[in-house]
């Protein structure tokens, strides 16, 4: 009986441990399960916001695309033919200011003014008084508001007036611009061309890109990209290397595309034709056998026109 009650004592106890350890175990199932629903909502939460800036991001995406469609080449165009305007504008209006600091100077001294490089008394004169500079202030004022006929005009008044003036070679620029604008590309590019005869002109880099877009413009693709590549050697600091870059990119991809379809309209016409007679129910005939394809039809890259 001693043994017996010792017995039943231990599994008393035992019972009594054990059901303390599943409580605890329960107790920690239910503390891990609360972590777990609360990282869940936490993780959901994180969820949601990251899609919420995933539509954000989209929303901004479709605005900035439609933002970008609005700004077209010819736009660009335009803002860079104001910004040559106001180049302009602001170096004529810079030499006028220091000619104007200059007088009392020059009237003055008892012995010769100095002057800043490049500046003399005749150019003084000639900014102050002269009619090199009004004329030319007024063509550009006519080109700005598009009356490019009366432009040109102004322009070779200025020519004939001062054949050895300062503004001489920019003369004949804007005349190129103003055939430009008016997509008159054949007298544009006679002008253009003379304009690169000027030793020192300051449009040179801009006349050839002028020259390259005029022949893309009037078909002439071979020359368009020889003009390109004479732009990227002879002025390879120019910022329209980019642009060139660009184009002879452009052209070479067309040339390429116009050399498989030229392999490839053979070979559709014959099918099509096969069809035709197929439907008809006449004996297709024999077609002439063509020369196989060379390698002529897609050109390696010359070096002249590799990217930089």
């Amino acid at each position: 009986m001693q043994k017996l009650a010792i017995i039943l004592l231990c599994l008393l106890v035992s019972t009594s441990f054990a059901g303390r350890r599943a409580r605890a175990m329960q107790q920690e199932i239910a503390a891990l399960r609360d972590s777990t629903n609360a990282s869940l909502a936490e993780i959901d939460a994180r969820i949601s916001e990251i899609e919420e800036r995933q539509r954000q991001f989209a929303l901004n995406q479709e605005r900035f695309d439609i933002m970008l469609n609005d700004v077209s080449p010819t736009r660009l165009e335009e803002f860079e033919i104001q910004l040559a305007y106001l180049t302009e504008a602001f170096r004529d209006l810079f030499t006028s200011v220091r000619g104007l600091q200059l007088i009392p100077i020059i009237q003055q001294a008892q012995r010769t003014a100095p002057r800043p490089p490049g500046f003399t008394l005749s150019d003084a004169t000639l900014t102050l008084g002269g009619n090199e500079f009004a004329l030319y202030s007024r063509a550009l004022n006519s080109f700005r508001n598009r009356f490019f006929r009366e432009s040109r005009q102004i322009m070779r008044e200025l020519i004939v007036a001062f054949p050895n003036g300062r503004y001489f070679d920019r003369a004949h620029f804007w005349i190129a611009e103003s055939y430009f604008q008016q997509r008159n590309y054949v007298q544009a590019l006679k002008y253009y061309q003379v304009v690169l005869n000027f030793a020192g002109t300051s449009k040179a880099d801009d006349a050839q890109y002028r020259i390259a877009i005029c022949y893309l413009m009037l078909g002439e693709h071979e020359m368009a990209q020889q003009e390109f590549t004479r732009l990227i050697h002879r002025f390879p600091a120019s910022r329209f290397i980019p642009r060139a870059t660009e184009a002879l990119r452009q052209l070479k991809i067309q040339r390429n595309n116009e050399a498989i379809r030229a392999v490839q309209e053979p070979e559709q016409q014959a099918r099509n034709q096969t069809q035709t007679q197929a439907q008809t129910g006449a004996t297709p005939a024999q077609p002439a056998q063509e020369a196989i394809p060379t390698a002529k039809f897609m050109p390696e890259p010359q070096e002249s026109e590799k990217e930089e």
